[in-house]
C-alpha cells in the first residue's frame, strides 16, 4: 500500500501529520511506522475520529510488517469499526483486504472471502485489483489451485496495465508460487525473478526476500537442493536485515531439508518455527508445519511422533475448512498408523487416496500413496492390482527431474519383477542407478550427497532381491557395489567462501579459549552460543556447493576383482529390508548370507565399544571381561557364520578387506576372536579398494605431529622421529598451530597426528583434531589439495563414522579426498599403551608393509590385547 489516507478538510493537527507520515512508510519500514503511530496517538484530541482511525490502521499495518499478527488483526479490526463509525467506504474496503490476510493466516479461510467480497462491493480502480489479487491468494492457500491462477493472471495484467509496480510483484510473486505448485518452473522463475527486480526497484526490501525465498521454493522443487538452501540463507538475511523475518518462511527450507535426507536438522528447526507460530496465533502456517512434521518424524524413524501429529494436522485443517490439505494430512495419518504397527489399510484404499490426491495437486504424495498402494497389492497376492498401479508409475521414468526418473525406473523394475522378466528388470535397475548418479551431481557437498544413500538403498534391496529370484546369489555383490560405489564423497579441493574461512577461523579461536583459558560460566555459555552459531554458518555455506558431476565407481568385473584380493577373503555388508546380510568371497567363489535383524546388529556393536570404552579408561577386570563377552557375541553374530561358508571354515593367512554397513562402520575388528591375527582392511568399496592398490606406495617425507595437552605426545613423537630419522618433518606441541600442522602434513608420504580428537556424530564433517589455537576438522580438510599418502590418527574416537545408511567420517573423507590409507581409532586411545603399539605400526611401515598387515605385526610384537585401532583404504 502506502497510499496517502486524507481526512476531510480542515485545519491538519500535529497528530494528523504523524498518522500521514506513519502511513505513508508503514509498509516500507514498519518498525519507524509503529513509533510514529504511537507519537500520533499521543497527540490526539478528542475530536479527531479521523486521525485515530488512521493509527489504528497504521499500526495494523507496521505489526503486520513486523510479523506480529494477533496484534495487527486486533488493530485492524478496532480500524475497520472507527472508519465504519465515520462512514468512509473506501478506507473500510482496503482495511477488510488486509485483514483479510490476517484472517487467512489464522486459518478462518472461509471469513477471508467474505471480507474480500464486502470489500469489492466498494472498491474500485486499483484498490479493487489489489482486493482481486487477495482473493486469489485466499483461493490458493485454500487448495484452489485452478481458480487462484486464472484470478492471478487477471490481475497481473491489470497492475501492469496501471503501472504500478509494487503490487504487480506481489502479484507475479503470488503467481510464481502457485505455478511452481504446478509443476511450471520456467514460468515460475521468471515471474519470481521480476517481482524481485521489481521489488528492489520500488525499494521494497521485505517483499525482495520473500521472492528470493520463492526462488528458493522453485528450485527446491526442480531438485536443485544446493541452490534451493543458498537462496533460502539469501532470503533469511535480506528478511531479517529488513525485519520481515517469519517462523512460516522456514517450512519451505524444512522441506528442501527433508528432501535432502536432514530429517534430525529439519525437525529441530520445525520445532523452534511451531512454537512461534502457536505464539503468535499463525494457524494456517502452524497447520502447514505439523503436516511437516509428519514427514521429519517418519523419516527420521520416529513412527509414533509422526501419528500424532498426522492426528493434529487432520483437526487443524479441518477446524480451518481447507479440504485439499485435511485430505493430505489424512493420507500422512493412514501411512502413519499402517508403519507404526497399527491399522493396516488395503492397497485400494491408499489407491483413493493417490487419485484424490492427484486431481487436488498433490502429484509428490499420490506418487507415494501408489507406491505404498501396489506394496500392499503385492503383499496380499493381489498382484494384477499391483502391476496396474506400478505400470502408471513407471511412465515417470521419463521424467524430466532426475529423482523422479529415479523412482520411474524403480517402478519399471517392479513391473518386470512381478512378470518374472528378472533380465529387463536388472536392466531397469541399472538406469535406475543412472537417474540417481544425476541426481548426486547437482548436490555439491559431502553431507547432501550423503543423502542420496537412502536412494541407493531402495535400488541396492531391488537388485539384490533380482539376484536371489534368478538364482544368481553372486549377483547380489554387484548391486552392493553399484550402491556403494555412487556414494564414494568425492566433494573435496573445494576452497572455502571468505564467509566460511572467517567461520572456521572464529570457531578455532573459541575453541582454543575454552579450552586453555576457559572464562566464568556465563561469558562460557556466551561463547557455547556463538560455536553452535558458527558452526551453522559453515553447516549451511558449505552445502551451496554447486560442483560437475563426480565419477561413479563401477563395480569391476568378477574376474578383476578376484585377481585384485588373491588370497583375500571379502565380508561385503549390507542392511537389507531390515536385516544385515553379507557378500563372502573367495577364489572365484561368493555365498550371500543372511546374518541378523538390524536392531540385534545394532545393540552387539553399541555393547562392544561400551565396554571397550569403559576397559581404554583403566577399568580393568570386569571391564576386560566385559570386553570379550561382548566381541564374542558379535563374533558369533557377524562374523562366524562367514567363516562356515569357507573352505575348511578358517580364513587365509593374507587377510580380509571388509565392506561394512550401518553400524558395523565404526566395528573394532581387531577384537573379534575370529580376525584378531590377520589383516583386515576396511575399505567403503572393494572396487574403489581394488582400483586404489594400484596407486604408488607413500614417497613424499615422513610428518610427525604432537597436539597440546596430551601426557605422552611429545614423547610419542620423540620416539617415531628416532625412527624415521632425517627425512621427518617434527612439529612440537608447543609449534603444533592448524596452519603449522597442514603445512607439515601436505605431501607427506606418512603424517603421525598424536592428538586429542572429537568425534561428531551430529555432523562427522565437525569431528575435529585438536591444536594449540583450535580444530582442524573435516572442513579444513576438504580444503587440502595434496593430502599424505597414509594418515594415522594416535587419537580417540577418529576411526568411527555416523549412522544411516552413508555413514562417513574423517577416514572416509580423507580416503575421498586422496589419501590411500587411514589407521584410526573407533574406541577411546589409552595414553601410554598406545604409544607403544604406534611406534612399532611405524617400526612396519617403514619396513614397506601395508598399514594393515603392520598393525598386525606390532600387536604380535607387542603380545598387547586387541585395541580399536583400525586399518582404513586400500
Amino acid at each position: 500500500m502506502g497510499r496517502d489516507l486524507r481526512a476531510p478538510a480542515g485545519v491538519v493537527s500535529k497528530a494528523r501529520e504523524e498518522a500521514e507520515a506513519a502511513f505513508a512508510v508503514a509498509e516500507a519500514d514498519p518498525a519507524a511506522a509503529l513509533s510514529q503511530a504511537a507519537l500520533a496517538a499521543e497527540l490526539l484530541t478528542d475530536d479527531e475520529p479521523a486521525v485515530a482511525a488512521l493509527v489504528e490502521w497504521c499500526r495494523g499495518l507496521a505489526l503486520r510488517g513486523l510479523g506480529r499478527s494477533l496484534e495487527a488483526a486486533a488493530a485492524l479490526r478496532r480500524a475497520l469499526e472507527a472508519h465504519l463509525a465515520i462512514g468512509d467506504a473506501a478506507a473500510t474496503g482496503r482495511i477488510r483486504v488486509t485483514l483479510a490476510f490476517e484472517e487467512l493466516s489464522a486459518g478462518r479461510g472461509d471469513l477471508a472471502l467474505e471480507l474480500l467480497d464486502e470489500a469489492q462491493e466498494t472498491l474500485t480502480g486499483p484498490d479493487a485489483a489489489e482486493a482481486a489479487m487477495q482473493r486469489a491468494i485466499v483461493l490458493q492457500r485454500l487448495g484452489r489451485v485452478a481458480d487462484s491462477l486464472a484470478a492471478f493472471s487477471h490481475v497481473v495484467e491489470r497492475f501492469h496495465e496501471l503501472g504500478m509496480k509494487g503490487l504487480e510483484a506481489k502479484a507475479r510473486g503470488n503467481r510464481g508460487v502457485v505455478l511452481a505448485y504446478r509443476g511450471e518452473y520456467e514460468a515460475a522463475e521468471t515471474d519470481l525473478a521480476l517481482a524481485r527486480r521489481l521489488f528492489s526497484e520500488t525499494g521494497d526490501a521485505v517483499w525482495a526476500g520473500f521472492a528470493t525465498h520463492n526462488l528458493g521454493f522453485v528450485a527446491s522443487r526442480r531438485g536443485n537442493l544446493p541452490l534451493a538452501l543458498r537462496l533460502f540463507d539469501e532470503a533469511q538475511r535480506q528478511l531479517s536485515a529488513a525485519g520481515g523475518l517469519r517462523p512460516a518462511t522456514l517450512t519451505d527450507r524444512v522441506e528442501t531439508m527433508l528432501d535432502a535426507g536432514l530429517a534430525e536438522e529439519a525437525r529441530a528447526v520445525l520445532e523452534a518455527a511451531i512454537v512461534d507460530l502457536e505464539g503468535q496465533g499463525l494457524e494456517a502456517d502452524l497447520a502447514e508445519a505439523c503436516y511437516l512434521a509428519i514427514r521429519a518424524c517418519e523419516q527420521d524413524g520416529d513412527l509414533a511422533a509422526a501419528r500424532r501429529w498426522a492426528e493434529r494436522a487432520c483437526a487443524l485443517f479441518a477446524a480451518q475448512g481447507r479440504p485439499s490439505w485435511e485430505l493430505l494430512a489424512r493420507y500422512r495419518l493412514a501411512r502413519a498408523a499402517h508403519f507404526d504397527g497399527g491399522e493396516h489399510p488395503d492397497g485400494a484404499r491408499m489407491l483413493a487416496f493417490a487419485r484424490q490426491l492427484h486431481e487436488v495437486g498433490w502429484w509428490t504424495a499420490a506418487a507415494e500413496a501408489e507406491w505404498l498402494a501396489a506394496e500392499l497389492d503385492a503383499g496380499a497376492g493381489a498382484l494384477e492390482a499391483a502391476l496396474a498401479v506400478l505400470r502408471g508409475a513407471a511412465h515417470r521414468r521419463r521424467g524430466a527431474l532426475a529423482a523422479v526418473r529415479f523412482d520411474g525406473w524403480i517402478a519399471e523394475a517392479n513391473v518386470q519383477r512381478l512378470a518374472g522378466e528378472h533380465h529387463k528388470a536388472a536392466r531397469a535397475v541399472t538406469a535406475a542407478f543412472a537417474a540417481l548418479d544425476d541426481f548426486r551431481a547437482g548436490l555439491g557437498s559431502t553431507e547432501l550427497r550423503s543423502s542420496a544413500a537412502q536412494r541407493a538403498q531402495r535400488a541396492e534391496e531391488l537388485g539384490v532381491a533380482l539376484s536371489i529370484e534368478a538364482g544368481r546369489p553372486e549377483r547380489a555383490l554387484h548391486w552392493m557395489e553399484r550402491a556403494r560405489g555412487g556414494l564414494q564423497l568425492g566433494a573435496v579441493g573445494q576452497a572455502a567462501s571468505p564467509e566460511v574461512r572467517q567461520a572456521l577461523l572464529s570457531l578455532r579461536e573459541i575453541g582454543a579459549q575454552l579450552a586453555h583459558d576457559p572464562p566464568p560460566p556465563r561469558e562460557q555459555q556466551r561463547l557455547r552460543r556463538q560455536e553452535l552459531a558458527l558452526e551453522e554458518i559453515v553447516r549451511r555455506s558449505v552445502r551451496h556447493n554447486e560442483v560437475a558431476a563426480v565419477a561413479t565407481s563401477r563395480p569391476l568385473p568378477a574376474g578383476e576383482l578376484s585377481a585384485a584380493l588373491g588370497e583375500r577373503v571379502l565380508f561385503e555388508y549390507g542392511v537389507l529390508a531390515g536385516r544385515v546380510v553379507a557378500i563372502v568371497r573367495w577364489a572365484r567363489h561368493s555365498r550371500l548370507v543372511d546374518l541378523a535383524a538390524l536392531p540385534a546388529a545394532e545393540r552387539a556393536v553399541v555393547a562392544l565399544h561400551g565396554a571397550m570404552g569403559a576397559a581404554a579408561r583403566g577399568r580393568a577386570g570386569r571391564a576386560t571381561t566385559s570386553v570379550e563377552g561382548a566381541a564374542r557375541a558379535v563374533d558369533e553374530l557377524l562374523v562366524a557364520p562367514l567363516l562356515s561358508e569357507l573352505p575348511g571354515a578358517a580364513l587365509p593367512a593374507a587377510g580380509v578387506v571388509v565392506v561394512p554397513a550401518g553400524p558395523l562402520a565404526s566395528l573394532a575388528w581387531s577384537v573379534l576372536e575370529s580376525l584378531g591375527e590377520l589383516p583386515v582392511v576396511v575399505a567403503n568399496s572393494v572396487s574403489e579398494w581394488a582400483r586404489r592398490r594400484s596407486s604408488p606406495p607413500p614417497s613424499g617425507p615422513t610428518a610427525i605431529v604432537a597436539g597440546p595437552e596430551l601426557a605422552f605426545a611429545d614423547a610419542e613423537v620423540s620416539a617415531l622421529a628416532g625412527l624415521w630419522g632425517r627425512q621427518a618433518r617434527i612439529v612440537a606441541s608447543g609449534e603444533a598451530t592448524v596452519d603449522a600442522v597442514r603445512a607439515a602434513i601436505a605431501g607427506a608420504g606418512v603424517a603421525h597426528l598424536a592428538a586429542h580428537g572429537l568425534f561428531r556424530s551430529d555432523n562427522p564433517l565437525l569431528s575435529a583434531i585438536r591444536f594449540t589455537d583450535g580444530a582442524l576438522t573435516g572442513y579444513d580438510l576438504t580444503e587440502m589439495r595434496e593430502l599424505p599418502s597414509i594418515v594415522v590418527l594416535s587419537a580417540c574416537d577418529l576411526g568411527m563414522s555416523g549412522t544411516g545408511a552413508a555413514a562417513f567420517g574423517l577416514p572416509s573423507l580423507l580416503i575421498a579426498s586422496g589419501t590411500r590409507a587411514v589407521v584410526a581409532s573407533v574406541t577411546p586411545v589409552p595414553d601410554e599403551s598406545s604409544g607403544r603399539l604406534m611406534l612399532e605400526l611405524h617400526r612396519f611401515l617403514r619396513e614397506g608393509l601395508e598399514p594393515s598387515a603392520a598393525l598386525v605385526a606390532a600387536r604380535r610384537t607387542l603380545g598387547s590385547p586387541a585395541d580399536g585401532f583400525v586399518s582404513f583404504g586400500a
